[in-house]
């Protein structure tokens, strides 16, 4: 998570950015795993939406770099102006994996957070916080650009069909979704899956 948190405040490409949230999460998930059944379970939940979520960050990057001819973040500057549902999808997309509530990763970090209390493993939840925050604070930084930023560049627009605004939309509030409510069934699953990954299948 540290070394993640490095790179990703000195990164200013945005495909390059997203891999490097990998590794961050990817530290998360891994974090989870080793602080017993609550924790896994909180990884496990974790990888779900991290999966969504970069799904929707990777296609609205990729969008916008074939619209600007570039994933340099800084020449994107106003994207969510000039292609509003890809912009608002990547900056969507970061906001999400910085982990603001009340969308799902916010609540299954909170989890991986609960897991490390409850164990007294305080170092780890003291780096887990550290970690976050230099994320938090370098990702914000970047997405603010694309979101709000004074033009550089002009994009060769290509319009969003209805397609497009229901990958974005629908990712969005399925992320949101399972950051506010649970669903039974998906629980139900998260919970056998745990017992299979702690060896009591």
């Amino acid at each position: 998570m540290l070394v993640a948190a490095a790179f990703i405040v000195f990164q200013h490409d945005g495909k390059r950015l997203l891999a490097y949230h990998s590794v961050e999460h990817m530290g998360i998930i891994a974090l989870g795993l080793g602080l017993g059944s609550l924790g896994t379970f909180g990884a496990l939940w974790h990888t779900l939406n991290h999966a969504v979520c970069k799904a929707l960050a990777f296609f609205s990057v990729g969008r916008l770099g074939q619209m600007y001819g570039t994933h340099d973040l800084g020449k994107m500057a106003g994207a969510m102006r000039r292609a509003p549902v890809w912009g608002a999808g990547f900056f969507g997309g970061l906001l999400v994996l910085i982990g603001v509530a009340p969308f799902a990763i916010f609540m299954s970090e909170f989890q991986i957070l609960r897991a490390a209390a409850d164990a007294r493993a305080f170092g780890v939840l003291t780096l887990f916080l550290l970690g976050a925050g230099i994320v938090f604070v370098g990702a914000l930084r970047h997405a603010i650009t694309p979101a709000w930023g004074e033009e550089v560049s002009a994009p060769r627009l290509r319009p969003s069909g209805a397609a497009d605004a229901v990958l974005v939309i629908g990712a969005l509030a399925l992320l949101l979704l399972l950051g506010v409510w649970l669903p039974a069934p998906l629980k139900s699953a998260l919970e056998a899956a745990t017992l299979v990954v702690r060896g009591h299948p």
